[in-house]
Parts: C-alpha cells; structure tokens; sequence
C-alpha cells in the first residue's frame, strides 16, 4: 500500500480541558497512560476472561464464504449468536474464524463491566456505551467511518489503523449513498487496487500502532481500516447520541452534495458544444 506519512498528534494522560480541542477536529489523536489503573489490562488473560463468562451467549461475526484473506464485512448475514469461548479461542492463537466487533458489555458480559475503567477527561454520560472487541491476528473490517466519535482502548495484542481525514472522502471512493453501506470504502487500503481506485494515490493519511493500554480517539466521518497485528482484546466507547444524530445529518448532506456536484458536472459536460480539431 501506499505509504502513509501523516504524524498523528499524542496526548499523555489528557485532563478534559487538554483534550476538548481535539474533541471536535477532523484529526484522530493517540493517548498514552489514561488506562494504566484499569483492572482489564493486567487481570484479562484467556483464563480469567473465561473464568468469568465462558459460558455467556454473544454475537460474533464470522467469516465470510469467498475471503480467505482475513476481512471482516459487516451485515446480518454475517452474525450469529454463539458462546463466549468460541471468540476466546483467538487468543490462543486459534485461526481468525470469528470476530467479535462491538459487543455491549452492559448487556452480554455484566460480569467484565467493573474491569473496565473510566475516561478521566471524558463526562461520565458520554462513556457509558463501553463494548467489547476480540479479534484473531491478520483479521480486518473495511475502511469505514463512524457516525460518531469514538474512543478504542486495547487491552491486549497489537492493532494497526489505517487513517483518513474526512476531508479525503474523494480519493477513497465511498460506496453509494443508495447502497447498504454508504459509510464503507470501496478500496481496502491494505491492498490497494489503483488501476481500478486511481485517486486513492492521491490519499494523505495516518498509520497508527496501538499497543497494549494505549487508546485512539477517531472523531465523526475519520475513515479507518483496522488490522489485527496480534491477538487483540479491546474496549470501545461512543461519546452521544445527539452527536450522532448531527453527524449523519451533516455527513449525508455532504454526500448528496457530492453527487449532485458531479451530476452537475457531467451535465455540463454532455451540454458544451464539441470543439473541432
């Protein structure tokens, strides 16, 4: 893939008032040093998570048919209720056949909540959608954006986050605002295909590590591909649900606004009178 130079901006153990200006830019930012009391990061080990809730019912994606190479694609067909131990198998280095991606852990695994801790410099109200993610080292989702702000915690393993500001939407040919994914990117930014994607060349962007007790703050529209580099266990939280409302609302305007721009375009083009040579 195309080298990604970008240097993203850290942060070490941000108070609110550090962290609120990054709150609402476009850019994601690396924390350090803000999870290093949680219980998860020294007590979860693949004994101790199954200990816990080895037995607990949770959805888990699975592998799709036809992608021996690792990605993970979001979509009903793809989800099925299976047990907890099934996912902890990854961690022992099993195969990447199943992907947790997201699972509440309010509702699935009561029994890990009080192992998570809380964002000091984030409001308690903001915080309280924390979720789970397990996944098998080589396994990836697409390149994608959130409909809102997110902060991914790991607690064990190694990830790597392909990055993109919003602002770049035009190089990384975004599916079809029709389609049932309007958010995912046609391209996998792992392996580009730039006869097909040509302006994805063109694409500035940030390649981040995550090791264990760091986190990545991706705001509302940052597209992002993750790739699992070691078996990884994780925590996620979404920070709203009226920032949620006003992201979609804003970043679907821009989508129509890109297509009836190129619209426009082509009807300018189809109307110009030809030019002799």
């Amino acid at each position: 893939m195309n080298e990604l130079s970008k240097a993203v901006e850290q942060l070490e153990r941000p108070t609110t008032a550090e962290f609120q200006p990054y709150a609402s830019a476009p850019r994601p930012l690396l924390i350090r040093g803000a999870a290093e009391r949680w219980p998860a990061l020294t007590e979860w080990t693949p004994d101790s998570l199954a200990a816990k809730s080895r037995n607990a019912e949770v959805p888990l994606m699975k592998l799709g048919t036809g992608n021996p190479d690792g990605r993970f694609f979001y979509g009903e067909e793809t989800v099925g209720m299976s047990k907890f131990s099934e996912c902890l198998e990854l961690l022992s280095g099993a195969p990447a056949r199943v992907y947790m991606a997201g699972v509440p852990i309010a509702i699935y695994l009561p029994a890990l909540a009080d192992d998570v801790g809380r964002l000091e410099f984030v409001d308690d109200k903001k915080q309280r959608r924390s979720q789970l993610w397990i996944s098998g080292t080589g396994s990836r989702g697409p390149l994608h954006y959130d409909l809102d702000n997110n902060i991914h915690v790991l607690i064990s393993g190694r990830k790597r986050f392909l990055m993109f500001e919003y602002s770049q939407s035009r190089n990384l040919y975004p599916c079809s605002i029709l389609s049932a994914n309007p958010h995912h990117s046609r391209v996998d930014a792992v392996h580009p295909d730039t006869s097909r994607f040509s302006r994805f060349r063109q694409q500035q962007g940030y390649d981040v590590t995550l090791h264990p007790g760091e986190m990545i703050y991706i705001p509302t529209g940052c597209w992002h591909q993750v790739i699992t580099e070691a078996p990884s266990v994780a925590v996620n939280f979404w920070l709203g649900k009226s920032l949620f409302r006003r992201s979609t609302m804003r970043i679907y305007l821009s989508l129509a606004l890109t297509v009836m721009s190129s619209s426009w375009r082509a009807i300018r083009r189809r109307a110009a009178p030809a030019t002799l040579t």
